[in-house]
């Protein structure tokens, strides 16, 4: 979904100063929040939000 956003230097550079985590994901830390929420071992961790933007939203 990010590719076209990633490939324009521009808008790369713009959204690196804005975000925390100072870079981009990488495509494994997204999978790791897969994996935690298809693992049933979270069974009292309900009705949330979880999101995976470095730091993005607190801006």
């Amino acid at each position: 979904m990010s590719e076209g956003g990633y490939r324009d230097e521009r808008f790369r550079d713009a959204t690196t100063r804005r975000t925390p985590a100072r870079r981009w994901a990488d495509p494994a830390e997204f999978e790791r929040v897969g994996a935690y929420l298809a693992d049933p071992s979270p069974t009292f961790h309900t009705g949330d939000e979880i999101v995976v933007d470095g730091g993005y939203c607190v801006f």
